[in-house]
């Protein structure tokens, strides 16, 4: 399917800024080369297969986001942040169209604290790795990128950040919602070490399954997913009782960080997982 545009600024080789001819909606479209060998003013036809990303800019601050970004913000860069979004688009599927400048932002960011030998530390790299492993690889992906291109490694820690800005721009969300439940996982995780009086350091495959799980209970809370009871509750509490302890304690924690109320069934849920952790620690 093609469509009608009357080009109105080149932005780089793979972006441009357009009016759509039959809408009159004023857009950004992404593509690979697309910019290349087209010119300002000139209608222009382009087929679907051309347009990688698109998004209505209008007049809204997210035009002016990406004419500040492209004023302010190395070239090389914006090229390399591009191909990162398309990438990433086609691995996770929609992201938000805010996603691009928030990319751009941060490496750029990034690269500049390197050239001063600057490094900030990332405390959830780990976390991160294990509970988004598509926005990880993507990360991992936009590091070499970065190597090949600039001759900057950005470290581990910044690949977990990548992670962290695509698995928010993925949800529709601000990265400090994705971070804040990593941090509260990761305090799970804290709680549920000191309880069994372990450390999951020796335990790397049993750590990855409680991240997942934990990941997924934390989605289930803030969806409100369960509002009824189990009929096998009350039984599962007598049958599983230390773990049963350890869930009303994740619970208070994740109430309390959340300001969320964690259901029965909930914590259920979280009982039978937490009991076979107790099983396969005993049997280690």
């Amino acid at each position: 399917m093609s469509n009608h545009y009357i080009v109105q600024r080149i932005m780089n080789n793979n972006i441009i800024l357009a009016k759509h001819v039959k809408s009159g909606n004023e857009v950004v479209l992404m593509g690979k080369g697309i910019g290349f060998g087209r010119k300002k003013g000139t209608e222009t036809t382009m087929n679907s297969g051309e347009i990688e990303k698109s998004f209505i800019a209008g007049n809204s601050s997210l035009k002016d986001s990406y004419m500040r970004m492209l004023e302010e913000v190395n070239s090389e860069i914006v090229e390399l942040c591009t191909e990162i979004i398309l990438v990433a688009e086609k691995k996770l599927g929609k992201l938000s169209d805010r996603s691009f400048i928030v990319i751009v932002d941060h490496i750029s960011f990034a690269v500049e604290k390197l050239y001063k030998n600057i490094i900030i530390e990332n405390p959830f790299s780990y976390e991160i790795a294990q509970l988004y492993p598509e926005e990880y690889a993507i990360g991992e992906y936009a590091r070499k990128l970065i190597l090949e291109s600039i001759g900057i490694d950005v470290t581990e820690a910044e690949v977990g950040f990548v992670a962290l800005h695509l698995n928010a721009a993925r949800q529709h969300t601000v990265v400090s919602d994705t971070l804040k439940n990593t941090r509260i996982i990761k305090g799970m995780i804290e709680i549920v070490e000191f309880e069994l009086d372990i450390s999951f350091k020796d335990y790397s495959r049993l750590n990855n399954n409680l991240l997942l799980h934990l990941r997924e209970f934390m989605q289930e809370v803030t969806e409100n997913k369960y509002k009824t009871n189990h009929p096998l509750f009350g039984e599962t509490v007598k049958q599983c009782r230390d773990a049963f302890e350890i869930s009303k304690k994740l619970g208070r924690f994740v109430s309390k960080e959340k300001k969320l109320v964690v259901s029965d069934l909930e914590l259920f849920y979280l009982t039978l997982h937490i009991d076979k952790l107790i099983r396969k620690v005993k049997n280690m």
